[in-house]
């Protein structure tokens, strides 16, 4: 894939050389405070990826907000889901915005 993926199609026989798709990079199972789950769970579910990292000012002064958001919008309904890809090694860190 990406440069070694246009390296080895010289002639361009593979052109235009797609990225995947993101069910195509999304994983099987994912990971919620109750463990790995099959993602099969965010089927015919709006699906909202928050990128953060514990570090960043702004994301840290977002995520109690965005928090806050998700239960308030989770007691009135079910269809949406938000997953985070969190550039944090510290599990304190996902806490706040990982959701069973």
């Amino acid at each position: 894939d990406g440069v070694d993926g246009v390296r080895s199609d010289e002639s361009g026989e593979r052109y235009p050389w797609k990225p995947k798709s993101l069910s195509e990079l999304w994983p099987e199972k994912i990971l919620t405070k109750s463990g790995l789950v099959d993602s099969s769970t965010l089927d015919d579910k709006y699906l909202m990826l928050y990128f953060s990292a514990h570090w960043c000012p702004p994301c840290r002064s977002f995520t109690p907000v965005l928090s806050k958001a998700y239960t308030k919008l989770k007691a009135e309904r079910d269809d949406f889901e938000v997953r985070c890809a969190i550039s944090c090694f510290f599990m304190s860190c996902y806490s706040v915005v990982m959701r069973p």
